[in-house]
């Protein structure tokens, strides 16, 4: 089974300014939400905000070790499983999207890689941070 993730987080200090590892580990860092699907399922939003309680959805995916993890910037998506949910997601388990389209010639920005291919608005929106 494949699963589809990705997080978007908030923390005081700027991603860029202190790596990876200090802004997760920062007392302010948080999930803000996540897109998610599992298998071939429709995608589906969770907003801790409004409901703190993880989906058992993807709970289950994260925990299943037959289910590989897609994820544009896959490293990203499984430190903030880890150190956020405490859920340690095998390195194998997971798929970096992101090389692939690296290995196929395609930049390693989302947006950019969306535009190259004609994807129009199902493409990464350009407001916000992120990969």
């Amino acid at each position: 089974m494949i699963g589809h993730l990705d997080w978007e987080t908030q923390a005081v200090p700027p991603l860029d300014d202190v790596g990876l590892d200090n802004y997760l580990s920062h007392p302010s860092a948080k999930i803000i939400m996540a897109n998610f699907a599992y298998g071939d399922r429709a995608v589906k939003r969770w907003e801790p905000h409004l409901v703190p309680q993880i989906p058992a959805e993807l709970e289950d995916m994260l925990l299943d070790p037959f289910c590989e993890i897609h994820a544009w910037g896959a490293n990203f998506e499984r430190q903030v499983t880890k150190k956020l949910l405490g859920i340690d997601k095998p390195t194998t388990e997971w798929v970096c999207i992101m090389a692939a389209a690296r290995y196929a010639g395609l930049p390693g920005k989302l947006h950019e890689a969306g535009e190259i291919l004609g994807l129009g608005d199902k493409a990464k929106l350009r407001v916000g941070g992120g990969k």
